[in-house]
């Protein structure tokens, strides 16, 4: 599990204005306006963004799927099957998926497949999980992130957390077995061969977060879920949090598929109007 060390870099004195501008304290009807929408995540407010990305606050399931999207989207993870079919190297779940086998792990309900089609089917993604190397899970339990990795290229069930210890003191070995045993269900319905119920359950040793700082698990999640592959591809520690928040904002305000960029684009132009008028 070995892995490169990556210096974070600063924010450019642009990128800087940005980020200011969409996490300032505004008046109630600024805080409300829409800032980003990148779907087919939920559109978000600047006061959604704020309470997820500010310092040692916790991420919403909202703002998680919006991560969620933007790293699925991204081109690299994007191929063909051999049949010319699309596929994603890694697909990542809708929270409410975690959350909802959540609720019925806890209560002992029916594992029942067909509550969770709409998270799995390839009609409804328009690409077959089955064709996947990852397919990830992120999971908040008390008010804590961590994932689940079912890697399909290496046949095991891979389990990330930012408190190594969080999985142990609540037992969630049970939990994690039965979330396979629904993942096997997914993918045979989906026409996998692969026998996911006997997977091996490895929990890795990853960064970990400061205790002082519960809110920052959502970021480290969001991080594994950029670099994993099997083992950490690039190295995070908790020192690096706040400038990973600042610079997940400015990444996701400038996306390209933002469909509320407007607003962004209008900021600017008023800065460099208000720059010439100073000069």
């Amino acid at each position: 599990e070995s892995a490169a060390v990556v210096v974070t870099q600063q924010l450019t004195p642009e990128e800087s204005l940005i980020y200011n501008w969409c996490m300032k304290k505004y008046s109630k009807k600024q805080s409300s306006e829409m800032l980003l929408h990148i779907p087919p995540a939920d559109p978000l407010t600047r006061e959604e963004i704020v309470q997820s990305m500010s310092s040692r606050d916790n991420v919403s399931l909202r703002v998680m799927d919006t991560a969620r999207v933007v790293i699925i989207d991204r081109d690299s993870n994007q191929g063909w099957t051999r049949q010319r079919q699309l596929c994603r190297y890694l697909h990542i779940f809708h929270p409410d998926f975690g959350v909802e086998f959540e609720r019925m792990f806890d209560n002992e309900f029916s594992k029942s497949l067909a509550r969770f089609e709409q998270y799995f089917l390839p009609s409804m993604l328009e690409y077959n999980i089955k064709d996947s190397n990852m397919l990830m899970i992120p999971l908040l339990r008390d008010n804590h992130w961590w994932c689940c990795v079912f890697n399909l290229r290496d046949s095991r069930v891979d389990v990330l957390d930012s408190i190594h210890s969080f999985f142990e003191s609540n037992n969630l070995e049970a939990f994690v077995m039965e979330l396979r045993e629904l993942v096997h269900s997914m993918l045979t319905a989906c026409g996998s061969t692969k026998l996911v119920n006997n997977f091996e359950i490895k929990h890795h040793k990853m960064p970990q977060q400061a205790l002082r700082d519960p809110g920052s698990s959502g970021i480290f999640v969001i991080k594994f879920m950029e670099i994993w592959d099997g083992r950490i591809t690039s190295s995070i520690s908790k020192e690096m949090i706040n400038a990973i928040r600042r610079q997940l904002v400015v990444q996701w305000i400038r996306h390209p598929k933002n469909n509320l960029s407007t607003q962004l684009t209008q900021f600017l132009v008023d800065m460099v109007t208000k720059q010439k008028v100073q000069n």
